[in-house]
């Protein structure tokens, strides 16, 4: 009989939205998605490392990212990834008009999906979630960091 592979539980990953957009103030996504983002900035606004420390030139395009973390603790360690997505799609929806106004005016929106350590892992997205990801307008970027990744991080903050 063949190994198993579980699926990711929350304590492995987490989803944020990212958005880039031509010259957007990040505070109408703030006001409009309804949650705070964990890092932004509009365009031309003086560059600066994660620490604020100020860098040559101005940003090119705003940006904006939060992390879906409506996820109630109960169920820390037992979702599969796919239902915090379908969860974020959900909440999304309600905000479809806009995303797809940033999207007509050149933004990029994706769901990133950000997998911890290095363990073996299954990330499987359903047909019936495909369509919804399509309708959406939505991207999904799976971004795995490894052990050395996540030590140097944390160092870093």
């Amino acid at each position: 009989m063949a190994d198993t592979v579980p699926p990711m539980s929350l304590d492995d990953f987490t989803v944020s939205l990212s958005i880039r957009h031509p010259s957007i103030d990040p505070s109408e996504i703030t006001r409009t998605l309804g949650f705070e983002p964990q890092h932004s900035w509009k365009a031309g606004d003086a560059r600066r490392t994660a620490r604020g420390q100020l860098l040559d030139g101005t940003y090119r395009e705003s940006y904006w990212t939060g992390e879906f973390e409506e996820i109630d603790s109960s169920l820390r360690g037992v979702m599969e990834t796919e239902v915090v997505l379908l969860r974020a799609v959900a909440q999304l929806r309600r905000s479809q008009a806009f995303l797809s106004r940033l999207q007509s005016e050149g933004a990029t929106v994706e769901l990133l999906v950000e997998v911890v350590g290095g363990s073996e892992f299954t990330f499987t997205l359903s047909p019936h979630f495909s369509a919804m990801l399509a309708r959406s307008g939505l991207s999904v970027v799976l971004k795995v960091h490894g052990e050395a990744q996540v030590a140097e991080r944390r160092k870093a903050s």
